[in-house]
């Protein structure tokens, strides 16, 4: 299959996770057509989270001096660590080009009682208008039901 007849898709997710723990909790989906709106979803979600994670003292829903800036010194600041990455035009780039290579790209922050995981992925989707045919014997039939194949995580390059 040439490459212009595969479609390309990148699957988008934020989500937050308790150390120790396998589950993690989803926060957020998107299926992106392009690798540049895969990006920019990361960065609205990107910003998003900062904003609930670590408010600025200006925020117009809290009341006047209701937040200060504190610094405390060797103690991880997730929501600082993912706005930093939001306005770093540069890492953004670096993401966009990473995804037009077929490669999974991951902005990653902790603290000491969650981790937060913006990823993005590629897809590859069948070629649009490709039909597929299903037969089954009528056994195989009342075997299993019949589910068509899920799109699949993009080869590496």
């Amino acid at each position: 299959m040439t490459r212009a007849a595969v479609r390309m898709r990148f699957w988008c997710e934020l989500s937050a996770s308790a150390p120790g723990r396998p589950p993690r909790i989803v926060l957020g989906l998107h299926l992106a057509p392009t690798p540049r709106l895969a990006v920019r979803w990361m960065r609205g979600q990107a910003e998003r989270v900062a904003r609930a994670l670590d408010p600025g003292p200006d925020t117009p829903w809290l009341p006047p001096t209701c937040l200060r800036p504190v610094r405390a010194g060797g103690v991880p600041d997730p929501g600082s660590a993912i706005r930093e990455w939001a306005r770093a035009e540069a890492e953004r780039e670096n993401a966009l080009e990473v995804l037009r290579e077929g490669w999974s790209y991951t902005v990653a922050a902790h603290d000491e009682t969650t981790h937060y995981r913006l990823t993005a992925w590629p897809l590859v989707l069948p070629p649009a208008g490709e039909l597929r045919v299903y037969r089954r014997t009528h056994a195989a039939a009342q075997a299993a039901p019949l589910t068509p194949p899920r799109p699949r995580p993009a080869g590496r390059p």
